[in-house]
């Protein structure tokens, strides 16, 4: 199946994307689940929208992913499906969805998502107005979310000749695949490698769903007002991971990276890591071998790296 990934920006200047957000086209359709139906020409998947009149527009590979997600069906590895067979389980999946109404998202005329009406929209823009006093230096964007890099607050050395600096992540998502967010990013300025970590251990995120807009905000700016007292426990940890051996841990993160990349493929992603070294290696490992990945899965693992030293 050939469906359309829409257009990806990774750490891009942020001028660069927030012009390509503006002139989006943009349009939503309300409506019922059944009178929608996902059908293929050419291996091209298209959704058929049955309101008085039937129009078909072009989907994108997100829409049938949270289509999917609906259920909880993995979207992982789905292209080892048949054609047919995708689309019978996305047209049963919608043909499931208990709800009077569903919206639909356009972007420049193609379905990027398929969303409940209890979802909360905030646009990626306000997401940028709301955070650009702290200085915004790259983006990254494609059609599942958005991850914002600010500015360096802090530096220090953790460890030894290993200068980090401490700036901010703020994550959003327009289609459902994350929550609103905001975390420390912490940059291995030997190396550039990247890891994130929680302002609040406790309310790290919020998700869209049964939410006033302004609530997301309040919540964005109460997490802005914790992040100098946290990061100070970031650092702590991370200059007592040095002292900690990696090996009583490696077989609680391996799972985890499997549950990122796939499953049992954390025995390759560790090829040439000695367990016998401490949690700060192996944090650096991750963090390293993270560059490597799609901006979901480098995320993920660069939050796993996070995790690990505050574990």
């Amino acid at each position: 199946m050939k469906a359309i990934e829409g257009k990806e920006y990774k750490q891009a200047k942020p001028e660069e994307v927030i012009d390509f957000l503006k002139t989006r086209k943009i349009d939503n359709i309300s409506i019922s689940p059944s009178r929608l139906k996902f059908v293929i020409y050419d291996q091209q998947p298209f959704i058929q929208v049955s309101n008085g009149k039937i129009k078909e527009f072009t989907v994108r590979n997100s829409c049938l992913k949270k289509v999917l997600r609906w259920f909880d069906f993995p979207t992982e590895n789905f292209g080892f499906l048949q054609d047919e067979t995708l689309l019978a389980i996305c047209n049963d999946s919608l043909k499931a969805i208990n709800a009077r109404q569903v919206n639909i998202r356009l972007v420049d005329e193609q379905v990027v998502t398929i969303n409940s009406q209890f979802y909360t929209l905030l646009t990626n823009l306000d997401v940028i107005e709301l955070i650009k006093h702290l200085g915004i230096t790259e983006i990254s964007l494609n059609d599942y979310f958005m991850r914002i890099y600010t500015k360096e607050e802090y530096r220090t050395k953790p460890v030894l000749d290993d200068t980090c600096g401490f700036g901010l992540n703020v994550f959003n998502s327009e289609t459902g695949f994350a929550a609103v967010g905001i975390q420390h990013f912490i940059l291995r300025y030997i190396c550039t490698n990247g890891a994130t970590a929680p302002v609040d251990i406790f309310a790290e995120k919020q998700n869209h769903y049964g939410l006033q807009t302004k609530y997301i905000r309040n919540f964005l700016e109460g997490q802005l007002k914790k992040v100098e007292e946290s990061r100070k426990n970031i650092i702590f940890a991370l200059k007592k991971s040095n002292d900690e051996p990696a090996k009583k841990l490696y077989t609680t993160y391996s799972f985890k990276i499997d549950s990122i990349i796939g499953k049992w493929k954390s025995k390759q992603f560790f090829e040439g890591f000695d367990v016998e070294r401490t949690k700060y290696d192996m944090f650096n490992f991750i963090t390293e071998k993270a560059k490597s990945y799609d901006l979901m899965k480098k995320y993920r693992l660069e939050r796993l790296a996070g995790e690990l030293i505050m574990n």
